[in-house]
């Protein structure tokens, strides 16, 4: 069992990347325009898609690792 903090060191960096992301776009457009602009609403979707999928690695990782 050798958990790579490199590994869970990167994926978090990539977590708050795509947090990043998806509140800039929150703090610079209302709501309404957002919900009214497929685009925002794209990019918003895949911010949390990624997010999610980098949530799933880590865990994936650990259960592998610690043999769970």
């Amino acid at each position: 069992m050798t958990i790579s903090q490199i590994f869970i060191t990167e994926k978090i960096r990539l977590l708050k990347e795509y947090i990043k992301k998806a509140e800039d776009i929150f703090s610079v457009v209302s709501d309404d325009k957002i919900i009214l602009d497929s685009d925002n609403v794209y990019v918003l979707e895949r911010m949390f898609q990624l997010a999610v999928e980098v949530v799933i690695d880590i865990n994936n990782y650990l259960i592998k690792e610690l043999n769970i």
